[in-house]
């Protein structure tokens, strides 16, 4: 989960934006691959600090024609402010949550084992959960198996899709032969549970 330590990252200068993507792209306006760029600039979403993050992303918000289950896109490692301060209150952090959908108060964070793996950060991790839900954050998590596991996968799709309202078809095998490829691509086929 992204927490204040994380934060050093995301405010960080960028390598890129998808802003300073399309700049270039209405320099580059005769350069071979432009018109495919541009098609590609409105699926980039700002913000990622991980791959992994990048990967959800493209996983869940992508187009059905293109093998992501078309969900909205969400702000990245974007920030959740304490409520007003009481008297009772114990946390007053800023938390940077890795996907989220602020409209709807729900965020999806990635565990990475490497981040996540010592009991200490186990536990800091769960208060984290803990304080956001009472921000009124509901937080649904992956990990690397989720991600490669289709299953899983589709699991966590679902119930993001009911939380934000939104109801596409995702029964459809054309859909599911096109999500295969997808999920290959970027997880490498060596890594991906199929799952049908």
């Amino acid at each position: 989960m992204a927490t204040v330590g994380k934060a050093d990252f995301r405010f960080e200068r960028p390598f890129t934006t998808p802003a300073r993507l399309a700049r270039f792209l209405d320099k580059a306006a005769n350069m071979p691959g432009t018109v495919k760029a541009r098609k590609a600039l409105k699926h980039l979403v700002a913000g990622s600090a991980s791959p992994m993050e990048t990967t959800m992303a493209m996983l869940l918000c992508l187009p059905l024609r293109m093998g992501g289950y078309a969900l909205p896109q969400p702000r990245m490692n974007h920030a959740v402010n304490p409520r007003g301060r009481s008297r009772l209150a114990v946390d007053d952090k800023c938390y940077y949550c890795d996907l989220i959908w602020p409209n709807a108060n729900i965020a999806l964070e990635y565990d990475g084992r490497e981040h996540h793996g010592t009991v200490n950060k186990m536990a800091d991790d769960a208060t984290r959960r803990n304080n956001l839900l009472d921000r009124g954050v509901s937080v649904l998590t992956v990990t690397t198996r989720t991600v490669r596991n289709l299953i899983e996968l589709d699991h966590i799709a679902r119930t993001l899709s009911r939380q934000l309202g939104f109801r596409p078809r995702y029964d459809q095998q054309a859909w599911r032969t096109k999500q295969h490829e997808l999920h290959g691509e970027l997880l490498g086929s060596s890594f991906m549970t199929v799952a049908m």
